[in-house]
């Protein structure tokens, strides 16, 4: 489900599956917070997040008022989150200092989840696939994620 300005989210098994986009204002954040909430309803044992920030992602250039709404999506209270897997796929000393920033705030704000940054969804998934397993959730076949990604983006 899409909401204005690119932000889209799919469910994949009791994976809330979204791909950034431009976020440009916190009614899209909150977006992909209704969905994670409504995900969460249908797997009240927990749920995991696979994120994709695409190439371009600047977080210098991201308004006050989304930042707040993306810390509050950090947290998501009430959502039962078994981890939540970010994914840049891009290379460079700009991409590793970005994974770094979001890694950091992900220290700050701790929900409790096992979160990690990767440049490669595979790696993603992979690490996905072993924390919820972990937590005695099943996932679908190794793929779904990146594919159902791909397609959002």
């Amino acid at each position: 489900m899409s909401a204005p300005g690119g932000v889209r989210c799919a469910p994949s098994n009791n994976v809330l599956v979204i791909h950034w986009g431009a976020v440009s204002s916190a009614d899209q954040v909150r977006h992909a917070a209704n969905e994670a909430r409504s995900l969460a309803r249908a797997h009240p044992s927990g749920i995991g997040l696979f994120s994709v920030l695409p190439p371009a992602t600047q977080l210098s250039s991201v308004p006050e008022d989304v930042r707040r709404e993306a810390h509050q999506f950090m947290q998501l209270p009430g959502v039962p989150i078994l981890g939540s897997a970010v994914v840049y796929e891009s290379d460079g000393f700009g991409a590793a200092l970005l994974r770094g920033v979001i890694t950091s705030i992900a220290l700050v704000v701790r929900n409790g989840a096992p979160m990690r940054m990767f440049g490669s969804m595979g790696e993603a998934e992979a690490w996905l696939h072993t924390t919820l397993g972990a937590a005695g959730q099943a996932l679908g076949r190794r793929g779904d994620l990146e594919r159902v990604a791909r397609t959002l983006g």
